[in-house]
């Protein structure tokens, strides 16, 4: 009777053992994937911070300018403006909150 507690004892013990390897190897990983997304926080936090670098914010240009289109009319007079060539790109422009102009 003792021979079988023993034999179920043994058992559980390498049932045990086999999760606590499996529960490490989890651990590790868990580690390596934390320091994983660390280093691409900080990746897209720099990206986000140099994209915000490179933008121009103009305000005040009336939306009924050059028929609607202020974008290319902001384009062409900042290249008359301060000469430049033709190597910038005016995206997009946003509205201002307030109420459209008649």
């Amino acid at each position: 009777m003792l021979d079988r507690h023993v034999i179920c004892l043994d058992g559980t013990e390498r049932q045990l053992s086999e999760v606590e390897d499996g529960l490490a190897d989890v651990l590790k990983q868990l580690e390596r994937v934390e320091r994983l997304l660390k280093v691409v926080m900080v990746r897209k936090e720099d990206l986000e911070a140099r994209s915000c670098r490179n933008n121009s914010r103009i305000s005040r240009v009336a939306e009924t300018i050059n028929m609607g289109r202020p974008n290319i009319f902001v384009k062409k007079r900042l290249t008359d403006l301060f000469a430049f060539e033709d190597t910038f790109a005016v995206k997009h422009t946003h509205r201002s909150l307030g109420p459209r102009p008649p």
